[in-house]
Formats: C-alpha cells, structure tokens, sequence
C-alpha cells in the first residue's frame, strides 16, 4: 500500500466522503505538486480521482484554496 504525503486536505462539499487534496509526490518526480480529490478507498491505494499538477508548493496551494 502507498501512502500518499498530503500537506493539506478539506472536504469536498456536497461529494459524501470524498475530499480535496494537495499532495507532494516526492523528489524526483516531475511536477511534484498535485491537488485532486480523493476517497478512503483511493488514499489507501495511493491514488486520486483527478489531478492538477504543479512545480511549486505556492501554486499548489493557490490552486487548492481556490478548488470548489
């Protein structure tokens, strides 16, 4: 199983147990940054439903304030 790194993370309103994520995948990966939704059973496996990928945790976390 793969744990994701999330940095932040809220509810997504109106989605019932899902929420919004920013996760940073580590070195070495390019675009490092991504904010997407995701489930309990999605985070178990290290997974997201959908994603925007960013270079910096700034723009990252933008993008994750901002997300609806």
């Amino acid at each position: 199983m793969t744990k994701l790194n999330i940095l932040q993370r809220r509810p997504r309103p109106g989605h019932y147990e899902c929420e919004y994520v920013l996760v940073d995948r580590g070195e070495g990966a390019h675009q490092r940054y991504v904010v997407g939704t995701i489930n309990e059973n999605s985070s178990d496996r290290g997974e997201w439903f959908w994603g925007h990928y960013f270079d910096t945790v700034t723009e990252a976390a933008k993008y994750f304030e901002e997300a609806k």
